[in-house]
């Protein structure tokens, strides 16, 4: 589906497109997050951003803070972070 908002919250898993200033998705993430704070326990695609956070990621995060808790190409990176 597709989420537009000034802060986006979804407590489960999300599907789909979620734009906003603020995104959140408590579980996981699958498709494009794209906004200023993207934030996701678990990231399958790619968190476009100025701050990007997830717990593990399988994609791509591109923005100036780009962080992943585990598993990722560097915990915290700038422009372009990653796990495939």
């Amino acid at each position: 589906g597709v989420q537009w908002s000034l802060v986006g919250l979804d407590q489960g898993d999300f599907l789909g497109w979620q734009a906003g200033g603020v995104n959140w998705v408590g579980k996981t993430m699958t498709g494009l997050q794209l906004g200023m704070v993207n934030i996701a326990e678990r990231v399958e695609g790619v968190q476009f951003g100025l701050v990007n956070y997830t717990g593990t990621i399988h994609g791509l995060q591109i923005g100036l803070v780009n962080i992943i808790r585990q598993g990722g190409f560097l915990p915290v990176c700038i422009i372009v972070n990653g796990s495939f």
